[in-house]
């Protein structure tokens, strides 16, 4: 499926996937979010991931493996956490 942007570079989930990872950009400034479907969310949520303390888009290989929280962060902040 065709994703709706203003951007003519970002034509799919995987341009999308690959113009957030390694930003701090949110999604909505790349597309309009409401016009993806629960498939195009779920391409995204099984790649990368937003950090929720630094804003940053990482791929889920860089995931902190933490159980403490249910909220997802970078393995770098996970670490300045524990340094905390």
């Amino acid at each position: 499926m065709a994703i709706v942007s203003e951007y003519k570079y970002i034509k799919t989930v995987d341009d999308l996937i690959f113009n957030l990872q390694g930003t701090c950009d949110s999604i909505d400034s790349l597309v309009d979010f409401s016009e993806l479907s629960d498939e195009e969310i779920s391409k995204i949520d099984d790649s990368i991931f937003d950090c929720s303390r630094c804003g940053w888009w990482y791929d889920n290989g860089e995931e902190a493996d933490q159980d403490v929280s249910c909220e997802r962060i970078c393995e770098n902040c996970w670490e300045e956490q524990q340094e905390d």
